[in-house]
C-alpha cells in the first residue's frame, strides 16, 4: 500500500487521480509528462471478474501473474473465479505449493523472507530492514529480481534496473528510489536511508524528513510531528497550519484540520456459533 501497489494509489499513498502527484512521480522517475494513466486500475475482484481464456470476448484479461497470494484458496465465491484461472495463462510466484500453483501454467519459485532480505513496512508507519540470512535453494529467486526481469522483457529496464543477482543491492536501489519519491511529503522517509535502517534495528516511523530525524511516534501533534514546521511540504500540498494549533489533521481535504471519521453501523455475521456448531474458524 505504501509503495503504490493498490490499483488507485501511487508510491507515498497518494491517489493516481491526483494530477500534481502524478507529475511529481513522473519527474522523479524521469518519465514524460502524462505517462502515468490517471485512471485507477482494476481492484482484486474486478481483475478476477475479467480473467478468462483467449476465446472469451467478455473477459479482457487473458494472463495474470500472482505473487505471495493464494487466490484459489482465499477468494470469495471460488466457483465463480476458478474457471477464469484455469482458462487464462496463469503465472504463480510462490515459495511453496498452493491451491493456486495447482492451476498455474508456469510456477516461478520465490525466495523466502530470510533468503532475500528487504524493508518491511507495517501499519504503525514503521519501516524495518530484514537482512538476508541464507541463499535461496535451487532456482528460487527474490521477488524483486523476478519483477525486474519481467520489466526488462517489457522494455522498462531503465525504469526498473534491479535485475542483479545481489538481492540486498537490488533492495537498496529500490528503497532509494522509493524514499526519493516521498521526499517533502507527509509520508517522507527521506531520512531513513538503507544504511541507517541497517544500524537502527527497531526501524523508523515516517514521516522522517531528513537524516538524523528520529522518526515520528505520533502524528498531527505540534512538537512531535515534523510536518508542522516543514515548509517544503506545506508549499507542495498547499497546507496552512494555524500557529496556535497543538493538534491539527493537516491532510483534511476540507482544510479544517479535523480527522475524517466514517460511521459504519455494526452488522453481524450471517451465522454465529450455537449449540450445534459452537466454534469460530479463523484463517
Amino acid at each position: 500500500r505504501e509503495t503504490g501497489s493498490l490499483c488507485h494509489l501511487l508510491p507515498g499513498t497518494k491517489p493516481v487521480k491526483d494530477n500534481k502527484w502524478r507529475a511529481h512521480v513522473e519527474k522523479v522517475w524521469g518519465l514524460k509528462p502524462g505517462t502515468i494513466d490517471p485512471k485507477p486500475g482494476f481492484h482484486t475482484i474486478k481483475m478476477f471478474d475479467s480473467l478468462g481464456g483467449e476465446n472469451d470476448s467478455t473477459k479482457p484479461i487473458k494472463a495474470m501473474p500472482t505473487s505471495t497470494t493464494n487466490p484459489a484458496q482465499s477468494l470469495p465465491n471460488l466457483n465463480k473465479y476458478i474457471k477464469g484461472m484455469k482458462d487464462a495463462f496463469l503465472v504463480v510466484i510462490d515459495i511453496f505449493p498452493t491451491k493456486t500453483t495447482q492451476l498455474a501454467d508456469v510456477v516461478l519459485p520465490a525466495a523466502f523472507l530470510y533468503e532475500k532480505g528487504g524493508v518491511y513496512g507495517c501499519s504503525e508507519r514503521r519501516s524495518q530492514l530484514t537482512e538476508k540470512a541464507v541463499n535461496p535453494p535451487g532456482e528460487a529467486k527474490p521477488d524483486i529480481w523476478i519483477a525486474a526481469q519481467i520489466a526488462k522483457r517489457m522494455g522498462f529496464e531503465k525504469l526498473i534496473p534491479w535485475n542483479m543477482d545481489d538481492s540486498m543491492k537490488a533492495n537498496e536501489m529500490a528503497w532509494t528510489d522509493y524514499i526519493t519519491v516521498t521526499k517533502d511529503t507527509d509520508h517522507s522517509l527521506w531520512g531513513a536511508t538503507y544504511d541507517r535502517l541497517k544500524k537502527d534495528k527497531a526501524g523508523i516511523q515516517w514521516p522522517c524528513p531528513y537524516p538524523g530525524h528520529p522518526g515520528t511516534y505520533k502524528r498531527y501533534v505540534r512538537g512531535m510531528d515534523p510536518m508542522f514546521e516543514h515548509e517544503e511540504f506545506k508549499k507542495f500540498f498547499g497546507k496552512k497550519i494555524p500557529k496556535d494549533a497543538k493538534i491539527y489533521f493537516y491532510m483534511d481535504k476540507k482544510g479544517k484540520g479535523k480527522a475524517n471519521i466514517w460511521l459504519r453501523p455494526y452488522k453481524g455475521p450471517a451465522e454465529v456459533p450455537d449449540a450445534e456448531y459452537p466454534f469460530y474458524l479463523t484463517t
